[in-house]
């Protein structure tokens, strides 16, 4: 379930006849442009493995402006997904439902651990619940089914990531998990 579009391959004439392009954001760009692209695609495949190597940039976007715990990064995420709700082929978002609301928890999730860290919990805690609100009040039955969901080419930390914020906000002890986490 990587994003990365520079981890696909696409015809020319594809992005130009569904007119799919980044979004001019700092943060989901590529996130936006994949999502949209697998949407209007009738030929797509996933494959499970995962290779790849990651060079760490301590000077890069995602290094330093992503790692903010603040309202401008929620605000960008919920950009993000009212932009994808609005671009992606409605009849992809209808069958694949489920997918598309992992995605957008998953995301919610890797900003707050991203994020989170060294920040003040309260604050964390705070953009976690506004970022769910609108996940569940734009998503019908945004966790129903997400912790039996396996998604196909997700590793086994993610899934179990995901599923164990689903579990820790669902039985009320997240805020207590985001003090731990967060010092």
């Amino acid at each position: 379930m990587f994003v990365t579009p520079w981890g696909k391959i696409y015809k020319k004439s594809f992005l130009i006849e569904n007119n799919i392009e980044f979004l001019p954001v700092k943060m989901g760009e590529d996130i936006y442009f994949t999502i949209t692209a697998i949407s209007y695609s009738n030929n797509h495949k996933i494959i499970d493995y995962i290779g790849y190597n990651w060079l760490d940039n301590s000077a890069s976007v995602s290094n330093t402006l992503h790692k903010k715990n603040n309202n401008q990064n929620k605000d960008d995420l919920i950009s993000l997904f009212k932009n994808i709700m609005k671009k992606v082929n409605k009849k992809y978002i209808e069958e694949n439902k489920i997918i598309i609301k992992y995605f957008f928890l998953k995301t919610v999730i890797w900003y707050i651990m991203y994020s989170g860290k060294g920040s003040n919990y309260q604050d964390t805690y705070k953009n976690y619940k506004s970022l769910i609100k609108w996940i569940t009040d734009n998503i019908e039955g945004a966790y129903k089914g997400i912790i039996t969901f396996n998604p196909k080419g997700e590793t086994l930390k993610v899934k179990f990531i995901v599923k164990l914020f689903v579990i820790l906000d669902k039985i009320h002890m997240l805020k207590l998990f985001l003090k731990i986490y967060c010092k």
